[in-house]
């Protein structure tokens, strides 16, 4: 059974017992558009109305699910919701890119996010960059503790599991590296600390006037 509407002779929209057709005679979903251009709005007239739409699913533990395909991958991209888990996962490339859990953890390259921000990466070097590309400008990396009492901010680098080089601001747990020689200016000679002046008869200052 099926039921079409037509204006100037042709056929604009058809009702079947799949669903309904926009510029299709044969709908694969419950409404299905199709057209040169083709386009969705969603307009609300009230001025600073709110404008919603709603993707629900019955039970609890479903996805919702929005898809991003092509002639090549019908869902090459994706943002979907699962329910299961609570968790917002955005894929690119049919893989997928970040993850918000249901605490609000946002994870970058993989599934599980043991920290508020988890960036996970192979074996390449892969990490985080900060680039100023403003003329003059600067950029600054920081890690602050505001309105916390006795908190601290910490830079920690590890090795496989260890823990090797602490940046810290906290006095009774002070920084260290532990990985290797501590060198400043030049490879090291083998010392534990080496400083290196840029000339000759160039040395370290130590002036507790300014205290």
């Amino acid at each position: 059974d099926k039921l079409g509407f037509s204006v100037g002779g042709s056929e604009k929209m058809r009702l079947t017992s799949s669903g309904l057709g926009v510029g299709t005679t044969s709908p694969n979903f419950l409404i299905d558009c199709e057209g040169a251009g083709g386009g969705l709005r969603v307009y609300n007239t009230t001025t600073d109305g709110d404008t919603e739409i709603h993707i629900r699913n019955t039970g609890t533990t479903a996805e919702g699910r929005i898809l991003f395909g092509d002639s090549g991958d019908t869902d090459i991209g994706k943002i979907v919701y699962d329910h299961g888990g609570n968790d917002l996962i955005f894929t690119t490339n049919a893989t997928e890119a970040a993850r918000f859990n249901s605490s609000g953890r946002l994870v970058l390259g993989g599934t599980t996010a043991g920290n508020v921000l988890d960036v996970q990466t192979g074996t390449s070097d892969e990490g985080i960059r900060l680039t100023s590309t403003g003329s003059g400008g600067r950029t600054v990396l920081q890690a602050m503790v505001n309105n916390v009492a006795n908190g601290n901010a910490n830079l920690n680098l590890y090795h496989a599991t260890a823990l090797t080089t602490r940046i810290t601001s906290d006095p009774s747990n002070p920084t260290f590296f532990n990985s290797g020689p501590v060198n400043f200016g030049a490879d090291g000679d083998g010392k534990d600390v080496t400083f290196y002046g840029a000339t000759s008869g160039s040395y370290m200052l130590w002036d507790e006037s300014a205290d």
